[in-house]
C-alpha cells in the first residue's frame, strides 16, 4: 500500500512552492520590495523590475542607501519625506515622479503596508511600487511619446540634455560616435570635459551665457577630442528647455563640421631636440618613436615648448595648464616636470629648475640661437 505523503500545516509552504513564489515575484512586473526600519532603516529586499522601471539594478539599490531619494523629483520630495513619516500607516498610494538613470522622468504609485513582530512593534515596511507613466497619457500620446524617444536615439546629430552645470543627464548614440565614449561614460562627464583642452574656455562661455540669459540660445564652433586622441571639429547648439519639470534643463546639438581653412601646420606641430608634439591630437614622439604621456604631461610641455627660453613662475604655469589659481605649496608642478625628465632624455638637462621660483626650458646644446 502506497504511503501517503504528510500534510503540511496551514500556512507553511513546502521548499518547492516556496521557490515558486520567489519567482512569481522576481518576476513581477511591479517593484516589490521591504524596507527593515530597526536598529535603522535599510533596504531588505527588492525585486528585478526595479531594472526596468528605474534604470538602477537590485544590486545599485543595496549599495546605495540614498538612491531611493536622490531619483525622487525634486517637486515631490516632500511626497516622498511624508510618505517614510507615515512608514506605511497612510490608506492612500503615493504618486511621485522619479528621475531614471537615462534622464527620463517615470510616475509611479507607491503602496506600502505596515509589518509588526509578536510583540507590536513596527519593524518594517513592505509595498508595491507600480510604474503608471504609459496609463496617464491617450494611446496618440504615447504613440507620440514613442516617436519622439525614438527621434532623439536616432537623430543624425548629437543630442543631448545636460543640466546647468554642464553635466550630461541623457545622450544618443550620435554623441557616442563622435566622441568615442559609451553612454555610461558620458553620463559621468560634462560639455567641456569632451572638448580639446584648447577650447574648453568656449563651452563654459556658452553654458554661463544660458545661465545668465532668460530662454537664451548660442552656438560655437571647436575641436571635440575623440577618444583615440583625434580632434574632431564640431559645431555646438544649445537653448534652455521650458516645460520639462527642470527650469535649468539644456538642449545640446553637436554636429560634426568641416575644419576652417588655413591653419597653420608649423602651428600645429612643434618640434624640440628630436622631440616632436602634435598640438591637434596632443601626441609626442622623440626620434620617430612615440611616447606615452598623459594629458596633462602633454599640455605642460607644450607650454614649455612654446614659451622656451623664458623664466616660468610656479603659479603661472599652474594657471595656465592646470586652470586654477594656486594656493599654498602643491607638489603637482614637480612631480610632472620630474616625469616629462624621465620620459624625455633631451629635457633632462635643458628643462631647467629656477630655485623655488619655477622652471625655464633652455635651448639644447646642439640648436643654434634663436634670432
Amino acid at each position: 500500500m502506497p504511503r501517503r505523503r504528510p500534510r503540511l500545516a496551514r500556512g507553511v509552504s513546502s521548499p518547492s512552492s516556496s521557490n515558486v513564489l520567489c519567482q512569481l515575484i522576481d518576476r513581477a512586473p511591479d517593484i516589490i520590495f521591504r524596507v527593515r526600519l530597526a536598529p535603522r532603516p535599510r533596504l531588505e529586499y527588492i525585486n528585478r523590475a526595479v531594472l526596468a522601471i528605474s534604470g538602477y539594478s537590485p544590486e545599485e539599490w543595496y549599495a546605495d542607501n540614498g538612491l531611493a531619494s536622490r531619483i525622487v523629483h525634486p517637486g515631490d520630495r516632500r511626497k516622498l519625506r511624508a510618505l517614510a513619516a507615515s512608514r506605511g500607516l497612510s490608506p492612500q498610494p503615493a504618486v511621485l515622479r522619479w528621475t531614471r538613470k537615462d534622464g527620463t522622468i517615470v510616475r509611479t504609485e507607491i503602496s506600502a503596508i505596515p509589518i509588526h513582530n509578536r510583540q507590536g512593534t513596527l519593524v518594517a515596511v513592505e509595498g508595491v511600487a507600480r510604474d503608471t507613466t504609459a496609463g496617464r497619457h491617450e494611446d496618440t500620446s504615447r504613440a507620440g511619446d514613442r516617436f519622439l524617444r525614438a527621434a532623439f536615439e536616432q537623430a543624425p546629430a548629437g543630442l543631448a540634455r545636460i543640466g546647468a552645470d554642464g553635466r550630461f543627464l541623457q545622450v544618443n548614440l550620435r554623441i557616442c560616435e563622435l566622441t568615442g565614449l559609451t553612454a555610461a561614460e558620458l553620463l559621468g562627464m560634462r560639455l567641456h570635459d569632451v572638448a580639446h583642452p584648447d577650447d574648453i574656455d568656449r563651452d563654459v562661455a556658452l553654458l554661463r551665457h544660458l545661465r545668465l540669459t532668460d530662454g537664451a540660445n548660442g552656438a560655437v564652433e571647436h575641436r571635440c577630442l575623440h577618444k583615440d586622441g583625434s580632434p574632431v571639429w564640431v559645431k555646438v547648439m544649445a537653448c534652455r528647455l521650458r516645460h520639462t519639470g527642470s527650469p535649468t534643463d539644456i538642449l545640446v546639438v553637436i554636429d560634426r563640421v568641416p575644419p576652417p581653412p588655413g591653419q597653420d601646420e608649423e602651428e600645429r606641430r612643434l618640434t624640440y631636440a628630436g622631440i616632436d608634439v602634435d598640438t591637434d591630437r596632443l601626441n609626442v614622439s622623440w626620434n620617430g618613436r612615440p611616447v606615452a604621456l598623459t594629458l596633462k604631461e602633454v599640455l605642460l610641455l607644450r607650454y614649455m615648448i612654446r614659451h622656451g627660453g623664458e623664466m616660468l613662475a610656479r603659479d603661472r604655469l599652474l594657471r595656465d595648464v592646470w586652470g586654477y589659481e594656486p594656493s599654498g605649496r602643491s607638489r603637482t608642478l614637480d612631480v610632472h616636470v620630474c616625469r616629462l625628465r624621465r620620459k624625455l632624455p633631451p629635457l633632462t638637462d635643458t628643462l631647467v629648475t629656477i630655485g623655488h621660483f619655477g622652471y625655464t626650458l633652455a635651448q639644447p646644446p646642439s640648436a643654434p640661437p634663436r634670432g
